[in-house]
């Protein structure tokens, strides 16, 4: 498992997760899956307990560490 925190979001790569390629956003007492497209795009999978305003901090989060995000996806399941 690697992890990687962005202000207040932590991210999070399961060593044994599946594809497509996508961390696991936590902040405050919620989370989500958060997908990072080839296209360099960050869209949500799902979310659990995360208001509107967390859900939106997450998102910007991934998208100003896609590259970090990316690089700990490809560390942990090779490309």
């Amino acid at each position: 498992m690697g992890t990687i925190r962005v202000g207040e979001v932590r991210f999070r790569v399961w060593s044994h997760d599946h594809t497509p390629r996508h961390v696991h956003a936590f902040i405050g007492s919620g989370q989500a899956k958060l997908l990072l497209g080839a296209d360099r795009g960050v869209s949500v999978d799902s979310e659990h307990r995360l208001s509107k305003s967390e859900l939106r901090k997450a998102i910007a989060a991934a998208v100003s560490a896609f590259d970090e995000l990316v690089a700990l996806w490809e560390a942990t399941h090779g490309n």
